[in-house]
Order: structure tokens, then C-alpha cells, then sequence
């Protein structure tokens, strides 16, 4: 059934490649220069689940986060992408070494849009179960990703009431994208009280509320420089 699924899939990314269909875009037409471009990459996804914890899927909830941000951003007028809308990947269904297929081609999506700005959207793990709060990333040597980073973190310790510091993030994506973006752990699976917010549906439009004013902030921020 699995491999059933992966050919489905591959057949999909085959058809969205041809046709541009299968990921998501809003129908907004570029016209207004004004207009920001953002990708929303909810982590993981079909074969790779992610970080968990019994039942809990990272994966899932990246899903369900990025997807409350996806729709923020569309509603407020800008123009938005997602690289996927469902639990899968974007691996071929025989590759060897599906996680890095799957990064590879996300940062090929990534590169071949005329994009501002891009957010991965994951979830933290720690062995301490004291280590809890969203946690931001950006690309080493990015002004533009250190400040967006910068503002989301902002938002979303006013939110968790934390004081978490920005990091230099050493991801595939960041490392293989030539656009600015910004990797957001939501919190800890690992934590029992942070794990038992993130599973609710509330606390994850919260979430996504949080980042997605603090990318309206960053804007403001560069509008008056």
C-alpha cells in the first residue's frame, strides 16, 4: 500500500512540475508590486514523520500550523504558496534516501518562484522535558532572514511569555535556497504542557497568528527604513 501511495505521489509532483497545479497557489496575479510573496513549507510529511511522541505526529501539526499561516497570509492580500496541502512528501517513492529527495526538492520549489520570503514550519524535541517555547531560525549571513527571525521570535515570546533568542540555523534549506527564510520550531513534543497545547487546533492558530505578525511587524519595520 506504501509503495501504491509513493507512486501517487511521485505522480503528483510529476503533474504539478508540468502543470503548476498541485501546489498550492492563490489565484492573486502579481500586479501590484507591493504585493509580498511568501512560501509556507509545513515540515516533514507522508514517509517522514518527524519528531513524536506516542501518538503525536510532528508532521501533523506542521501540517495543520503552516497550513492556519497559509491561509493568514492569502486573506491579508499577499500572495501565497505551500509545498503540501496533505500527509505526503515530495520524495519518489523508490528513492534510497527519501528524507534528502524530499529536501532536495523542496529546495528546488523553493528556487524556481519568484518569491520574498519563505517559513519552515517544525516542531522540537529535547531529552530534558524542562526545555519548552518556540524557538526561531535563520540563514547565517542573511540581514534579511536575521530580521524577519528576529521579529516572529518576538511575537511568539509575547505569546508563550518566554525569552527565547534567534539562532543561526545549519538547514538544507537554508544552506541550498537563494531567497531569505526563517526555520520556526513551534515548541517541544517533549514538554507535557507545550505538547498538550500543540495538539489543540486553538493554540496552533495562535501560533500561527504569532508568526504571521511578525512578519506583518518586519514589513512595517522596512517600509520606514
Amino acid at each position: 500500500m506504501k509503495r501504491y501511495l509513493g507512486i501517487l505521489s511521485e505522480l503528483l509532483i510529476i503533474i504539478s512540475l508540468i502543470t503548476g497545479v498541485v501546489y498550492k497557489k492563490d489565484k492573486l496575479d502579481k500586479v501590484n508590486m507591493e504585493l509580498k510573496t511568501i512560501l509556507i513549507d509545513p515540515g516533514h510529511g507522508g514517509r517522514d514523520n518527524g519528531a513524536s511522541y506516542s501518538n503525536i505526529l510532528e508532521d501533523e501539526i506542521n501540517l495543520s500550523i503552516g497550513s492556519k499561516l497559509y491561509e493568514k497570509c492569502i486573506t491579508n492580500n499577499y500572495i501565497g504558496y505551500i509545498t503540501r496541502t496533505s500527509d505526503y512528501d515530495l520524495s519518489k517513492y523508490d528513492s534510497l534516501n527519501h528524507k534528502n529527495d524530499d529536501l532536495k526538492k523542496r529546495a528546488e520549489y523553493i528556487n524556481t518562484l519568484d518569491i520574498d520570503l519563505f517559513v519552515s514550519i517544525h516542531l522540537n524535541v529535547y531529552p530534558s522535558e524542562d526545555v519548552h517555547g518556540p524557538m526561531v531560525y535563520y540563514k547565517k549571513g542573511s540581514e534579511e532572514s536575521y530580521n524577519l527571525a528576529l521579529s516572529v521570535q518576538d511575537e511568539l515570546n509575547r505569546l508563550t511569555n518566554n525569552k527565547k533568542r534567534v539562532t543561526i540555523g545549519e538547514y538544507y534549506l537554508f544552506k541550498y535556497t537563494t531567497v531569505p527564510g526563517i526555520l520556526v520550531e513551534c515548541g517541544f513534543l517533549s514538554n507535557e504542557k507545550e505538547r498538550n497545547l500543540l495538539v489543540l487546533e486553538d493554540y496552533q492558530n495562535l501560533i500561527s497568528n504569532a508568526i504571521f505578525q511578525g512578519i506583518k511587524n518586519n514589513e512595517k519595520l522596512n517600509e520606514k527604513k
